[in-house]
């Protein structure tokens, strides 16, 4: 988020990329960069999976611990947001980079001179993206994390409130990111993880910033072709229509068989 851009970033739509070069074209540092972007986070998350899963899910003795270590992680990001114009890292209602266009409203009066925009990715495959990427796939098959989504066990799962919070960015429907108390579209223009690319070039014309290609980073190790899954289990497509219905109508995505 830089100059007029104000970028919502659904979790796994290729947001990341987005905000990146934002940054890198208003002459921030390669290290400034990955930190801001949360590619850093993303990175180190990805090559410690099975930590965060049990972190993420601890209980007892375990999950008081983690649960104050993560309170004390907030204090320290909220003492080094007093300084940013934007804020980042990690609160009590998850990461600040996931943050809904209505979240940002609250913590920050938003310029009406932005240009809000947002990556956007299909509902199938942004779901099996986090399957991967929680290191839930080394725990359940997929067609039991797609039931246990749709039943709530899997939040319910979750004992600590902020690590709910974190999970549910990654389930919550894109259109909740989008969508403003009054449920209108607030976003200038979306950016379809599937063209990303192309659609930031479009962007970046129409709205006079400077173009370069950009690089794709933060892929979910692990991950081939993510409609295999769907093949393998039908009723998981089922289930994902039935969760993301105004995900499959706004953003014109057709369901995968």
């Amino acid at each position: 988020m830089a100059n007029s851009f104000f970028l919502i970033h659904p979790t796994k739509c290729g947001g990341t990329s987005i905000s990146k070069r934002i940054l890198e074209t208003n002459g921030y540092s390669q290290i400034y960069c990955n930190i801001f972007s949360g590619y850093s986070f993303n990175k180190f998350l990805q090559r410690n999976k099975s930590l965060f899963y049990f972190i993420i899910h601890s209980r007892g003795l375990a999950g008081y611990f983690f649960e104050l270590f993560y309170y004390l992680f907030c204090v320290f990001f909220y003492l080094i947001n007093l300084f940013k114009q934007i804020p980042f890292g990690l609160s009590l209602n998850g990461s600040f980079q996931h943050y809904t266009f209505r979240q940002w409203r609250k913590i920050k009066t938003l310029d009406q001179n932005n240009i809000y925009i947002a990556t956007v990715a299909h509902p199938q495959n942004r779901i099996v993206s986090s399957y991967f990427f929680l290191g839930y796939n080394k725990h359940y098959s997929f067609i039991d994390f797609i039931k246990k989504i749709k039943d709530g066990s899997l939040i319910n799962s979750i004992k600590v409130s902020p690590f709910k919070k974190i999970i549910q960015q990654h389930l919550m429907p894109i259109t909740d990111y989008l969508i403003d108390e009054e449920g209108n579209v607030k976003i200038d223009f979306l950016l379809k993880k599937e063209s990303l690319n192309s659609d930031w070039k479009a962007c970046c014309k129409k709205f006079n910033f400077s173009f370069s290609e950009l690089k794709k980073i933060n892929k979910t190790r692990e991950l081939t072709d993510w409609k295999d899954l769907y093949k393998k289990y039908p009723r998981a497509s089922e289930i994902i229509k039935e969760l993301y219905v105004n995900d499959f109508k706004l953003l014109k995505y057709k369901p995968i068989s």
